[in-house]
């Protein structure tokens, strides 16, 4: 599988970090950069993979843009229900049938959640696995 454009797009509108795989060094995509920017890295020769969050930190406190939170906690569901021990799976188990409401879609993606099974297809990687 390789990492397509319709994979890349959702995410470029909230900025978007990627890794080289030759030496580790970690650029940003900007919100602000152009289209031939972000054609010339994504059509490069070298290997570089975006960084994302695993469907798993939902539940997890994390910090974005300096403030701390649950992810889940913000989304039409969990301001429904409240936060329960099944949360990951119903998120998940609404992207895979593609019942997920819109707004949770573009909620997810704007923190950089991996709602394209990514890092397990080897494309992205798991911001957790970083060591800074």
């Amino acid at each position: 599988m390789k990492l397509t454009i319709k994979e890349l797009a959702p995410y470029l509108p909230y900025g978007l970090k990627i890794i080289d795989s030759y030496n580790g060094q970690i650029h940003s995509i900007d919100k602000g950069e152009t289209l031939d920017y972000v054609l010339q890295w994504y059509k490069g020769d070298k290997p570089h993979k975006i960084i994302l969050r695993p469907l798993s930190d939902l539940t997890k406190e994390i910090e974005h843009n300096g403030e701390r939170f649950v992810p889940y906690d913000r989304t039409t569901e969990g301001m429904m229900r409240g936060r329960s021990y099944q949360d990951r799976i119903i998120i998940e188990n609404r992207l895979a049938t593609n019942t997920i409401l819109y707004q949770d879609m573009i909620y997810l993606i704007s923190l950089h959640f991996d709602v394209f099974s990514l890092i397990e297809n080897n494309l992205a990687i798991d911001i957790n696995t970083l060591n800074n």
